[in-house]
């Protein structure tokens, strides 16, 4: 994330905001714009294996620098990791009495997309892209389950959700562009004090209607 965010801070030095883009190819204000991630990778947690998750998103651009987006995903495959295996190999008859336990199943919310940053990027001298940098803040609920070996079931809880990230779009045409964002999500478990939050790597595509 510091690596994206000191990308962010260089490019400024060198590219021109929206406002001072005068006849930009791909202009999005007006525009809805439908987007599937069938990619959403994140990071190792201790106890939880949740490798990779599937969402989609439904926006409008009010400014080519501004737009609101509602989201909703899911995790196909999580379950527990190895470490917290052999923990519950220890403690026979009892549950870990550990943090960061619960597992998420699905996410929904809306957040506000800032976009200040417009350019144009040549690959190897070959070909030209146009690309757009964005910022985005929101928050919505988080479904989690909890496994309780004891009782054979999942503990299952609905959790309020803050989110913030950074991403790029990589237009392929008037309609179309590439996305690839980098989002923390945030919360608070059952019966736990602190806030924890779960990193997401996401590669997708949009549509503009």
């Amino acid at each position: 994330m510091r690596i994206f965010i000191a990308m962010v801070l260089f490019s400024m030095s060198s590219w021109a905001s929206v406002d001072a883009i005068v006849g930009k190819r791909f202009p999005t204000r007006g525009r809805f714009e439908l987007a599937l991630f069938p990619l959403d990778f994140s990071v190792a947690e201790p106890f939880v294996a949740q490798p990779y998750a599937l969402h989609g998103t439904a926006g409008y651009h009010i400014f080519d620098w501004f737009a609101v987006e509602v989201y909703g995903g899911y995790v196909p495959v999580s379950g527990e990791t190895d470490i917290l295996a052999q923990v519950r190999h220890a403690l026979v008859n009892a549950e870990p009495q550990l943090s960061r336990m619960w597992q998420t199943s699905y996410f929904a919310g809306a957040n506000l997309q800032w976009a200040p940053l417009y350019g144009k990027l040549s690959l190897l001298s070959l070909c030209e892209t146009h690309v757009q940098l964005y910022v985005l803040v929101g928050g919505g609920v988080d479904g989690i389950r909890k496994m309780q070996v004891l009782q054979n079931q999942y503990a299952y809880s609905v959790q309020g959700a803050l989110n913030v990230g950074a991403g790029v779009r990589i237009f392929l045409a008037d309609f179309a562009a590439l996305r690839l964002e980098w989002r923390d999500d945030f919360r608070q478990n059952p019966g736990e004090s602190g806030i924890i939050g779960t990193n997401w790597l996401q590669f997708g595509v949009g549509f503009f209607l």
